[in-house]
């Protein structure tokens, strides 16, 4: 069974569910008496996210984000999910919280919930080479290697158009040596 295969994803049909989530809202925001829920609720109706709905600043965001950071540095991938998941549920389209929830699964050993986190991620910043960095190790360590070495190879082609990003140079070359080991392993 490969990665992709063992990534959950919600039971239904996704856009189904959203539909019906709305519905469900629409049908209580209408039978609400409260005018600040109705207020927020049109708000979230006009594309704002969570976090602006709630008045919570980029500030305070950013804090957020550095607290669940530093439970990355610190080993703590549990915590950090804990506050990534909360993040996403504020701003689901912040491309990095995606990618911070990916590195948490990753540190578990999680790879099926990483990858899905890294998809997720570029699907927010198509991109970014880091993410298929990522999903690339996720494979390789899923014993993938023809996968792997095909999210290396983009991870390559996104890097070189950016060699002037921090990093840029250190994921070319990390990535150039993962692909020369895939074909080490699979010519032996």
């Amino acid at each position: 069974m490969t990665l992709h295969d063992q990534i959950q994803m919600p039971p239904g049909e996704p856009l189904a569910m959203i539909k019906q989530t709305v519905e469900t809202l629409d049908y209580a925001m209408a039978k609400s008496d409260n005018p600040a829920m109705k207020a927020r609720w049109e708000r979230l109706c006009n594309g704002e996210t969570m976090a602006q709905v709630l008045d919570i600043t980029k500030e305070e965001m950013e804090g957020l984000y550095a607290y669940g950071f530093s439970h990355i540095q610190q080993n703590a991938p549990d915590k950090g999910l804990e506050v990534f998941r909360q993040l996403i549920g504020l701003d689901p389209i912040e491309a990095k919280y995606r990618y911070c929830e990916g590195i948490c699964h990753q540190m578990k050993g999680d790879l099926p919930e990483a990858a899905r986190a890294y998809m997720e991620f570029l699907g927010l910043d198509a991109t970014n080479f880091d993410g298929y960095m990522r999903l690339a190790e996720c494979h390789l360590a899923s014993g993938e290697p023809d996968l792997a070495r095909r999210y290396f190879s983009i991870a390559i082609a996104e890097a070189e158009k950016i060699t002037d990003v921090p990093g840029a140079a250190e994921a070319l070359a990390l990535a150039r040596a993962q692909i020369n080991s895939i074909d080490e392993g699979q010519s032996a």
